[in-house]
């Protein structure tokens, strides 16, 4: 464990072994990552559809951003329990895309299930 400090001067705990990871080959590093399930290359698919951000429409960097979060959006009338949309929208801005997010993890973790 090594002390690290913040830009205030203040000691911050840090429980990385650096050491050990330092020690690694690269071999290693890339056996570790194609391990965790969180870490998966993408696949030629998910390649596919990348964009390069100057190429989508929009007048300046945020723009561009909102038009590609947009472009897999669906307009949708739904109905939710009135307890869970005041849940979601006492999490403060970006409650819709918070429950969104919710959902896909919920799907992912049901693909996964079956796969």
């Amino acid at each position: 464990m090594q002390n690290k400090q913040k830009s205030d001067g203040a000691a911050v705990s840090d429980l990385s072994d650096w050491e050990r990871l330092d020690a690694l080959t690269d071999e290693q590093v890339i056996a570790a990552a194609r391990s965790d399930p969180d870490a998966l290359p993408l696949s030629d698919e998910e390649l596919r559809r990348f964009r390069r951000l100057p190429d989508v429409p929009g007048g300046n960097f945020l723009d561009r951003v909102r038009a590609l979060s947009k472009e897999n959006k669906i307009p949708l009338n739904v109905r939710y329990d009135a307890d869970i949309v005041r849940f979601f929208k006492s999490q403060g801005k970006g409650y819709q895309r918070l429950m969104n997010n919710v959902l896909r993890a919920y799907m992912e973790a049901q693909r996964m299930r079956h796969a």
